[in-house]
């Protein structure tokens, strides 16, 4: 996956909150079933069902209300959504809003 355009809430996933005028590899080793793009922030569906969040997160929508964070909070790279698989949830799908995340979620299969 790459990623270019505007960057200044860490959507882009480089580690960084810088702007790209050309696509740049994102640091991803888990193989992509999905993307979505909201309005400041970017989603990554494995084909695994884990859901991994980028950019903005001031108003919760990166999924992160058990972690301590400031209310500019903001992530500059795919971080899982451990909520999840702590739940022993696989997500199928995804939808990201403006300011908003939507997952569709069933039981994790156990192996």
């Amino acid at each position: 996956m790459h990623t270019w355009g505007y960057g200044i809430d860490g959507q882009l996933g480089h580690g960084d909150k810088n702007s790209l005028n050309r696509p740049k590899k994102v640091k991803f080793d888990g193989k992509v079933k999905k993307i979505g793009c909201g309005g400041g922030h970017t989603g990554l569906l494995s084909t695994e069902g884990d859901l991994f969040l980028m950019g903005r997160g001031r108003n919760g929508q990166l999924g992160r209300g058990n972690h301590v964070q400031s209310v500019a909070a903001y992530l500059a790279e795919p971080t899982i959504v451990d909520y999840f698989k702590e739940n022993n949830l696989q997500v199928d799908d995804f939808s990201l809003g403006c300011n908003h995340s939507l997952a569709v979620c069933s039981p994790r299969n156990k192996k």
